[in-house]
């Protein structure tokens, strides 16, 4: 395991610091990037973040009716907080989505 974590850290420099790995670019976008790349898919490949997006809301609620208390105390339990990331990463997907539209 040793070994393989020095090998790992002799991939790539710079200056004097050595890296844990290699710098790649970002690709180059092509013919068939943005909302070509979706053209032939089936829709609901295309929608399903939308549609996470119009169910958030009703996660949210449905979250805050299933668990009791005040804020304060749904906050303070880890299985309120685990189940709040549903609805996060819903969001997340709808706000990825509009950004590279």
């Amino acid at each position: 395991l040793a070994q393989d974590w020095i090998n790992l850290r002799a991939v790539g420099e710079v200056g004097n610091a050595p890296l844990l790995f290699p710098m790649v670019p970002n690709p180059v976008p092509t013919a068939i990037s943005g909302r070509r790349l979706l053209s032939r898919a089936e829709w609901i490949d295309s929608n399903w973040m939308f549609l996470g997006m119009m169910l958030c809301p009703f996660v949210i609620m449905g979250l805050l009716e299933l668990f009791p208390g005040s804020f304060r105390r749904k906050f303070s339990n880890a299985l309120f907080v685990g189940w709040l990331v549903v609805p996060v990463s819903c969001f997340h997907q709808i706000e990825e989505s509009e950004e590279h539209a």
